[in-house]
């Protein structure tokens, strides 16, 4: 009878460590697609940036006018408001 229990109990034991070791598996790939996945999303979004910067430089260089009175409107708004926030009343 003891010896029953212990064959059963080793069986148990032994299909719960596969069955820990198959979701150890499931989850480590699991983590590991997420990882890669993020890690893509990453580089598109630095090409992306990169390309914003490449298309606001070019803007920039073919009508400095412009961009320089919106960069002066940009900073006289900033500045007002900074001003009226910090200003005791």
């Amino acid at each position: 009878m003891v010896a029953d229990f212990l064959e059963k109990s080793s069986a148990i034991v032994d299909d719960m460590f596969h069955e820990a070791l198959k979701l150890r598996t499931i989850v480590s790939d699991a983590v590991e697609e997420e990882v890669e996945s993020a890690a893509r999303a990453l580089k598109r979004r630095r090409r992306e940036a990169e390309h914003a910067v490449h298309v606001a430089r070019r803007a920039i260089e073919r009508h400095p006018l412009p961009a320089t009175c919106v960069v002066f409107a940009a900073g006289v708004l900033t500045g007002t408001l900074v001003v009226d926030r910090f200003t005791p009343a």
